[in-house]
């Protein structure tokens, strides 16, 4: 059995993707510091967020990514499968992360209108 991913390649990128960790999990525990959604804080998570996606994009568009043993064993040639699973796996990282804040956002606001006096409501990250 043959791995998928070139690990060589893969540890090249241990720098940058720790870096997007840590700032992540910094603004994480800003978040809980805060407790409250800011136009500083919301700022912060939209540069993070760009960071995170163009850190993805970057990692996968190495063609070197992935071992040329396991395309051998796929179905897919290298063409097709740069032109379906990359673009889609793009496509998802630059559409979907964006979207989360935004639901739980408008969550946050429908149980407050709810329940406007409530202590517990007030409090929801």
């Amino acid at each position: 059995m043959t791995p998928s991913f070139n690990q060589d390649v893969l540890n090249s990128y241990w720098l940058l993707v720790s870096c997007v960790v840590i700032i992540g999990v910094f603004i994480a525990i800003y978040k809980l510091f805060l407790r409250r959604w800011t136009l500083k804080l919301a700022l912060f998570h939209a540069i993070y967020q760009l960071l995170s996606t163009l850190t993805f994009i970057i990692i996968i568009s190495n063609p070197d990514l992935l071992n040329q043993e396991f395309l051998a064993y796929t179905l897919f040639s290298i063409d097709e499968w740069k032109d379906s699973i990359y673009w889609g796996l793009i496509l998802i990282s630059i559409f979907l992360p964006p979207t989360i804040p935004i639901k739980v956002s408008a969550r946050q606001k429908s149980v407050k209108a709810q329940h406007p006096s409530c202590v517990f409501c007030l409090n929801v990250l």
